[in-house]
């Protein structure tokens, strides 16, 4: 009897071993059937395939093979639904590193998710399309346009409180991790042209440390020439800083151009200006030695640090500092807004904000630059054809911006062409594609004219069309001031017919068009308002296109080419800068004001600065109001922004002065020119390397917003000592001796 018993609890130990090595075995099994999987689907996702593909999914043989393809670790990858849809949560990306550590392809699906059926029996939301990014982790061997083609992500949804919500319109990107890419040719290209410059610069400053700033053949009591004859190679006064040993003589001077460019200001009360120029001539004859100097990190350093300051011009780098933050600002929100948040219906709430429409507009940071260059350029170039006597070295001028704007900028296409790609990482990595527009369209850029890009094509890093339009003034107003200079009246008359002309431009371009004050504000790009997806292709999908709609219910429609980036629509703020920096010349000296005409100076350029900010937040304006708004907007505060400035340069500006005129803003100054071209490199590299989207709030933001600042003006402080600095060193280093050594 005793041995029934234990038959009995041995059989039954035996059965649930068995059982238990069963299921584990199934558990540890890599491949799960094309009916698991689907079934699996249907029950964890909430996503229902195509009936076509319920029912046939056997006879289509890419969806079958990528279906029982599918392992453990693929599904477990595979993105769910998440919570919070009714708050516009559309991040089921899944998980992108188990995926290819499990062996499998990611792939990025774009549904156009219609959200208002849903949610309308819930809660009252604002019909606002939502992109649903859902990340399938398919196996290796899958046939993803096949898979697609078939119909097997062609999918609807279950039905929520008895609205059924769909996929409108659907697109894949296949996502390609960079680590599994061998470097191109492109890639291999640019790094050694980094690794040159950087070998430059070691050799540059090695040259100085040993052969310069610590030889007694160079800083004894002089250099024996023939004859016994001893000359000075520096000064007494050079003699008081180590650091300012081999450095460029300096004549006295004021850097007070527009992103630490050289042009001068000769001081001791008299009013000429001169050409910048080193004193190479008299220590180092050579040009090569004059050049392989320029690349010294000791004098690149002490060049940065050397802090000259113009009283009267000095709030002009707190201005620029300001407006390059503010540009900062308003991408960071922009790109945490429309590269995809978990909380995309509060941005209604968010962007309703009376305050916030200064981040609304932040587009209006650019004119500050417009301005102030327009200011800069007409003064200095005043004060240079006084001292000349009327002469003008056009080809110079020219080409001294060119050379002033074009090394950074250059290596920053190339780099977006290049590099880029094998430095961003994750489920988002490809989808703003920056460097394919790069490959194809580099030639526009350096041109400067990849704002004029036909039909509206996508621009290599889009947002230096600044320094199109940049340029395209410059060439545009140097004859203008020649002109102001020697008729002032023939000047002032073609600025108007010009500004005129432009205005009509645009308003046409509005009527005709129909935009309106909602093309004008910050808004979700990437096509079509009616399928936001219409961009995406096997190569990637642009989600963000310097935050504009292309093309709206009408397919002429193309707002940032016809109104954004276009000179005839921003040209004016420049022209007010040109007209105040002529009244600048007239009226060199400080004067007094008395204190109620310093308010009411103050109020009104506060007003006119302020207004176009901040009037958008008036809703239901008619299509004549938004016509005139997007025409007018920008005149207005740039004579906002003129007055700032010749409040402070007349000695008026009170606290506006003396806040902006701190000196550690002549330092960061220098760095804007540079801030500006990588500050959207530093986003694009963040942002779409997360593994989730972010949840946007003003605290989120402002976190974000300063770490790029930070992490921002660090990279442009090393561009700047090892490209802009060295660059401009090299253009005196070679034109000088050209020229028939320096002027005086």
């Amino acid at each position: 009897m005793t041995q029934k018993p234990c038959l009995f609890f041995l059989s039954l130990l035996l059965f649930v071993t068995a059982s238990t090595c069963t299921k584990s075995w199934q558990l540890q099994s890599p491949y799960m059937s094309e009916s698991d999987v689907q079934d699996e689907l249907v029950a964890n996702y909430n996503i229902y395939y195509n009936n076509d593909i319920n029912n046939h999914a056997r006879q289509q043989i890419a969806v079958a093979k990528c279906l029982s393809g599918m392992s453990a670790k693929n599904y477990d990858a595979t993105g769910r639904l998440p919570s919070g849809i009714l708050n516009g949560n559309m991040d089921a990306q899944g998980q992108f590193d188990e995926c290819y550590e499990g062996g499998g392809y990611y792939t990025m699906v774009f549904g156009l998710f219609n959200i208002v059926p849903l949610a309308s029996s819930v809660i009252n939301i604002p019909e606002i399309p939502t992109v649903l990014r859902w990340g399938m982790c398919l196996p290796r061997n899958c046939d993803v346009p096949k898979f697609v083609e078939e119909g097997g992500i062609q999918i609807v949804s279950g039905t929520v409180s008895g609205g059924a919500y769909y996929f409108q319109s659907v697109a894949t990107l296949k996502v390609t991790m960079s680590d599994d890419e061998p470097l191109s040719g492109g890639a291999v290209a640019f790094i050694v042209v980094i690794s040159f410059i950087c070998f430059l610069v070691v050799l540059g400053s090695t040259y100085d440390y040993f052969y310069v700033r610590h030889s007694d053949y160079f800083f004894g009591e002089g250099e024996k020439r023939g004859g016994g004859e001893v000359v000075p190679l520096i000064s007494a006064e050079e003699e008081e800083s180590n650091m300012e040993r081999g450095k460029f003589q300096e004549i006295d001077e004021e850097e007070i151009s527009r992103d630490g460019e050289r042009e001068r200001e000769e001081g001791k009360g008299e009013e000429d200006v001169i050409y910048y120029q080193r004193n190479w001539g008299k220590t180092f004859k050579d040009m090569g030695v004059a050049s392989l100097l320029g690349f010294s990190i000791f004098i690149s350093f002490a060049e940065f640090t050397k802090m000259k300051i113009h009283p009267q011009t000095a709030a002009l780098d707190g201005f620029r500092v300001f407006a390059i933050l503010w540009v900062v600002i308003g991408h960071t929100y922009i790109f945490l807004m429309y590269s995809g948040i978990t909380n995309i219906l509060d941005l209604g709430e968010l962007r309703g904000r009376f305050l916030f429409q200064f981040v609304n507009n932040g587009t209006f940071s650019v004119d500050v630059f417009f301005v102030m260059s327009g200011f800069l350029m007409s003064l200095l170039m005043i004060k240079s054809l006084v001292k000349s006597g009327g002469k003008m070295q056009w080809g110079l001028i020219l080409f001294h911006r060119w050379w002033r704007l074009s090394p950074l900028y250059y290596l920053t296409v190339f780099y977006a062409a290049t590099l880029y790609f094998y430095m961003v990482v994750g489920p988002f990595a490809q989808v703003m594609n920056v460097s394919k527009p790069c490959s194809e369209e580099w030639y526009w850029n350096l041109l400067y004219l990849n704002n004029f890009l036909p039909e509206g094509g996508n621009q290599c890093i889009a947002w230096v069309w600044y320094l199109a339009l940049d340029m395209q003034f410059f060439l545009l107003c140097v004859p203008i001031i020649y002109i102001l200079f020697r008729w002032p009246r023939v000047g002032l008359g073609v600025i108007a017919v010009l500004s005129i002309a432009s205005y009509i431009a645009t308003m046409c371009i509005c009527i005709n068009k129909g935009y309106t004050i909602n093309d004008f504000l910050l808004k979700l790009a990437g096509g079509d308002n009616d399928d936001p997806l219409n961009d995406v292709d096997s190569n990637g999908v642009d989600i963000y296109s310097d935050g504009f709609d292309n093309t709206g219910d009408n397919e002429d429609k193309n707002y940032p080419q016809d109104i954004y980036d276009a000179p005839w629509a921003r040209v004016h703020p420049y022209f007010i800068g040109i007209i105040a920096g002529y009244i600048a010349y007239l009226y060199p000296k400080t004067f007094k004001m008395k204190l109620w005409q310093q308010c009411s100076a103050f109020l009104v350029s506060f007003f006119l600065f302020c207004f176009p900010i901040y009037i958008s937040y008036v809703e239901n304006w008619s299509e004549a109001a938004s016509v005139i708004y997007i025409t007018f907007s920008r005149t207005v505060f740039g004579l906002g922004m003129a007055g700032f400035i010749l409040l402070c340069y007349t000695g008026n500006g009170g606290f506006i002065n003396w806040f902006f005129s701190w000196p550690i803003f002549n330092i960061l100054s220098k760095l804007t020119y540079a801030c500006y071209m990588f500050h959207l490199v530093v986003m694009l590299i963040y942002f779409y390397s997360f593994r989730y989207l972010p949840y946007l709030n003003d605290m989120n933001a402002i976190m974000y917003f300063l770490a790029i600042s930070v992490m921002t003006f660090v990279i442009a402080f090393a561009a700047h000592l090892v490209i802009e600095l060295p660059f401009a060193a090299l253009e005196k280093a070679i034109l000088t001796p050209l020229m028939g050594g320096e002027k005086k």
